[in-house]
């Protein structure tokens, strides 16, 4: 009897070890986001099965290339993106973990830069005003175990504009590629 007990004991440990955490539907959750060089806090607010909506507010910096040279922005940004979490209900059904809403999306971010705590390496002196993005791209998020860091992955081809005083607005389309480490409050 004392082995079976013992049996049954280290079966359920192993299993309770190897359990993942699913939740039936998308939760609304704050989180803050350091960046490699920034930082950044958003909120994500579940709207109906598989859809959110996700508001950021950012301070980071930007870099530019092209032939000539680099440019780098610092920047407060602000916005906005909608998701689709395409696989969460198959994660779901399959016993995958799906805390925090840990599953493949395709979204289509909007973000403004004011001209609020913005410095460039521009040539000619130039300041920047404000700076403006959209950004379809396809992403997916997992947890870090089963505590409450995370990560994304993702991306998507950024349409931008840069609204400058003394010249003329600069376009530019450029490949967005996001590596973000967060923590679920």
């Amino acid at each position: 009897m004392k082995k079976i007990t013992l049996l049954i004991a280290i079966l359920t440990g192993i299993t309770s070890t190897y359990s993942q955490e699913t939740v039936n539907k998308l939760n609304s959750r704050a989180e803050i986001t350091p960046y490699l060089i920034g930082l950044g806090a958003n909120y994500e607010w579940a709207i109906i099965n598989q859809f959110s909506i996700q508001a950021h507010a950012n301070y980071g910096f930007t870099f530019y290339f092209n032939s000539d040279d680099v440019k780098s922005v610092s920047s407060l940004s602000f916005g906005v993106e909608p998701r689709y979490y395409y696989n969460f209900n198959k994660r779901n059904r399959d016993g995958k973990n799906t805390k925090h809403n840990s599953a493949n999306f395709i979204s289509l971010q909007a973000s403004y830069s004011p001209d609020l705590l913005t410095h460039s390496n521009m040539k000619n002196n130039s300041s920047i005003n404000k700076q403006s993005s959209i950004t379809p791209s396809w992403n997916m998020r997992r947890n870090i175990a089963s505590s409450n860091f995370n990560y994304e992955l993702g991306a998507g081809l950024g349409f931008n504009t840069v609204y400058y005083d003394n010249r003329s607005n600069e376009n530019s389309t450029t490949l967005n590629l996001n590596i973000k480490i967060g923590y679920t409050l």
